[in-house]
């Protein structure tokens, strides 16, 4: 349980206050939903099935004797297109009623609202009365409400959510005259303790139940009573009348709907006690509880801001952290290798740095400088842009786990020969062949994660991939920190060897990764793909509402692409909306490397010489210190990327970086015409806030940002080019930063400074959110009514090679 601070420092247990809909009609909206009504073919359980249906509602309407209950069915599907299915079951037996919630649930595929609406008002219970007569009332009227809610029960708590109704009687709080009905009134009073008794049970888990006691209604049982029993009722009625069943849907629609998330034990009454009985329109009796379900309601909220609600309303609800879910703790623990992939470049990164401040390096190249110097630091990006026209075709035909295991082997081989190299042509050649391998480690990888992940953890984790770049960085500046005091080559050889760790690391575990659910449905290998979602998403539910509608929308969005040809490179530029998404693409890979960064990262040493920190061991911790500041400050924002949403932490991090940069700028004047080393030491703490507003944004959502932009038939292609347009600018960079530096010193920030006010601006007006959208939904904001989506099960579902269309409106009889 949460806990939250009430203004003076001490820790309180009350539970925060959920999430509200702004929109009190969308809130009490049922698309999708399947409700079952016991005694829905008649009276009052008719009309409801009626006010639930315009909501949107799928309807199971249970009945016992009715004729006319395919006709009614019928009627109410052609009204409201919805599914409507009719089941005939004596709610007296207990096994009948929990093999057709059974049956239910097979059929819709869900179960999300039981009303217990079946009841007689047959006199019983009198002195006189028979035995018979009482049990007749009781077992229909107590017992089978108590079957149904209970069988309904077990459903909803697997499930982790669902909704209870008993229909009880304002003579659950009154004993009405001039009737005599004893044994009516006692079921009724036990119906309404029922509901308030097994709430608290079901708020522990989700679930809510409440109660309704209608007063005199107007249906076809009360339509054979006497005139004069009926003009007694009027006389104790303030309005005089009895209510039509059609005045009761608000009631129980606010009680299935979303609208009363919070609402746990309510029995509402529409009459009040002994000789003042009233219509509908009297006096409500409200008995609140606030329990769990409020917790678990603001669950559904909060994971609809970051998935949607189709995808929030199936999510399983557990009372565990994930990582006592062991399901989920095994696919997490499995996507720590394709976010490793990262750390490669990460330790590229910092290598070079740290190499640089070594004069054992320097000595045995017989110091780099200029061009020499940009060609050794570019090999890595030249190899990369090599790899780029293949990776993304490879990706798409074979795998991303055969492209990724690729890598993995070359950068292997690459490290060795790196860390062997006896003059200058092998080291950069070695490198070359690092940037070809880090490629087909790099760009499946991100795919991978975001095809895998549990949907609520998919924006965390695509943003956290580019984030472990320095978990790579902070291994290889602490290596060259700590291997400064060796003489001789082994100082660079022993960092440059250790290239290979982080891809060992990947190679020992890589066996137990799965393949992309989305790579198999494409290559038409569904069950495959079902049998990983269910493995890893959901394996406690049978027949999972959740892995129904994700594959569902994975095939059909699949087969959509596939059917209107968007999967060639032309694609990329062949509709408004992929023309929009490749410019960003573009767009996110070139502001990636020139919004400063380059200057910083490749060429620390250059940048710490110019403020007159030139001293060996300051400028390696400088350079550990930062990598650790820089993974601190990137996981935060990975963690908050779906609190915040991207567009925010997209325009906080470019004020952030303009600001620290102008400053930076400044100070760097300043200590070049006056040797002020206070000016110095404010560059490096400019250093730092840089890349704190770099890593909120840029690090974790360099890739994951473009891989949800992108649909699943471009994706592999649309990171390509992202990659195209990074590589080759940090290419460009890598002759450029050094030149400049060189030349003209910190005038050359002022280049930065002006593209950072350009780069915001295009950020502004360019970027969407994404924040509250599935992978396969993001296609709405791009593509508007032309996206290639599918509506949400269980309007369709498709299981297992089977697909069932439940949209258009239809009845069968069971």
């Amino acid at each position: 349980m949460s806990q939250i601070s009430n203004g003076n420092g001490r820790q309180s247990i009350r539970n925060p206050n959920p999430p509200i809909e702004d929109s009190v009609f969308k809130s009490l909206r049922l698309d999708g939903r399947t409700v079952i009504i016991t005694g829905g073919c008649g009276g009052i359980g008719y009309e409801v099935a009626r006010g639930l249906a315009e909501a949107g509602a799928n309807l199971a309407l249970w009945y016992h004797s009715s004729q006319n209950a395919a006709k009614l069915s019928a009627k109410i599907a052609s009204d409201f297109s919805v599914t409507v299915k009719t089941y005939q079951v004596d709610v007296r037996d207990n096994t009948q009623v929990e093999a057709t919630v059974d049956k239910v649930v097979q059929d819709f595929g869900r179960l999300d609202v039981m009303i217990a609406n079946a009841g007689i008002p047959t006199k019983a219970g009198g002195l006189d009365d028979t035995i018979e007569d009482w049990n007749n009332v009781r077992a229909i009227d107590f017992d089978g409400a108590y079957y149904s809610v209970r069988a309904a029960g077990r459903v909803f708590r697997k499930q982790k959510r669902g909704v209870g109704i008993i229909t009880a009687s304002m003579s659950g709080h009154a004993a009405n005259v001039p009737q005599e009905q004893t044994c009516y009134n006692a079921c009724k009073a036990g119906c309404i303790h029922l509901a308030k008794s097994l709430s608290v049970e079901w708020a522990k888990w989700g679930g809510r139940i409440n109660s309704v006691s209608p007063g005199y209604i107007d249906t076809a049982i009360s339509g054979d009573c006497p005139f004069e029993m009926k003009e007694e009722w009027y006389s104790l009625t303030p309005l005089k009348r009895d209510a039509d069943p059609r005045e009761l849907k608000g009631i129980y629609l606010y009680l299935a709907s979303d609208a009363s998330l919070p609402i746990v034990d309510l029995n509402s009454c529409n009459g009040c006690t002994e000789a003042i009985t009233a219509s509908i329109y009297s006096e409500l009796f409200f008995s609140l509880t606030f329990d769990g379900a409020t917790v678990m309601a603001s669950q559904v909220e909060r994971d609809a801001k970051i998935v949607g609600t189709a995808i929030a309303e199936v999510l399983p609800r557990s009372d565990k952290y994930w990582f006592q879910q062991p399901h989920l703790l095994r696919l997490n623990l499995l996507l720590l290798i394709p976010l490793l992939s990262s750390s490669v470049s990460g330790y590229d990164g910092s290598l070079m740095n740290g190499l640089q401040s070594l004069h054992q390096w320097r000595e045995y190249f017989d110091h780099p400088q200029g061009e020499v110097l940009g060609l050794v630091n570019a090999a890595q990006s030249i190899g990369s842009v090599l790899a780029l026209p293949f990776v993304g075709t490879l990706s798409d035909k074979f795998g991303r786990k055969p492209v990724l295991l690729s890598g993995i082997i070359m950068i292997c081989i690459a490290s060795a020969l790196q860390a062997a190299s006896v003059n200058y042509a092998m080291f950069v050649v070695s490198r070359v062949v690092v940037g070809f391998g880090g490629m087909f480690v790099v760009q499946p990888s991100p795919m991978l994660i975001a095809e895998l992940a549990y949907p609520t953890h998919r924006g965390k984790y695509t943003s956290a991939f580019w984030t472990l770049y320095y978990l790579g960085a902070i291994l290889a500046s602490w290596t060259t920190f700590g291997t400064q005091v060796y003489e001789g080559a082994v100082s660079w050889r022993l960092p440059s060897a250790l290239q290979a760790c982080f891809p060992l690391v990947q190679l020992v575990f890589f066996w137990w990764l799965p393949e992309s659910p989305r790579w198999l449905v494409a290559q038409e290998r569904t069950q495959e793909a079902s049998a990983i979602l269910t493995k890893y998403h959901d394996p406690c539910t049978d027949d999972s509402p959740l892995i129904n509608l994700e594959l569902s929308e994975i095939v059909e969005t699949i087969q959509r692409e596939k059917s209107a040809d968007t999967t060639g490179w032309s694609a990329l530029v062949s509709t408004p909306g992929n023309r929009k998404r490749t410019f960003i693409a573009v767009c996110t890979g070139l502001m990636a490397q020139w919004n400063g960064i380059g200057v910083v990262s490749y060429y620390l040493t250059l940048v710490l010489d110019t403020v007159g920190i030139t001293d060996t061991f300051d400028q390696t911790l400088i350079n550990g210190l930062l990598q650790i500041f820089n993974f601190g400050a990137a996981l935060s924002a990975a963690f908050l990327v779906d609190r915040l949403g991207r567009r925010v932490l997209f325009l906080w991090s470019g004020l952030g970086m303009l600001v620290s940069y102008i400053i930076w700028t400044a100070c760097s004047a300043v200590n070049s015409d006056t040797g002020s080393k206070s000016a110095g030491i404010v560059v490096v703490v400019c250093l730092f806030t840089y890349f704190f507003h770099y890593d909120i944004a840029w690090t974790p959502l360099l890739f994951g940002y473009p891989t949800e932009i992108f649909p699943y038939s471009l994706r592999s292609k649309g990171i390509a080019v992202e990659l195209f347009a990074i590589y080759g600018s940090l290419i460009i960079a890598a002759f450029a930063n050094p030149i400049g530096l060189e030349n003209i010193g910190w005038k050359y920030y002022i280049v930065f400074c002006v593209l950072l006010v350009i780069f915001f601006f295009i950020t502004y007006f360019l970027f969407p959110e994404t924040k509250g959208y599935s992978l396969e939904e993001i296609a709405c904001i791009f593509d508007g009514e032309q996206a290639d989506i599918v509506e949400h099960a269980p309007r369709e579902t498709y299981k297992l090679g089977k697909k069932s269309s439940e949209g258009a409106a239809h009845m069968e009889q069971v």
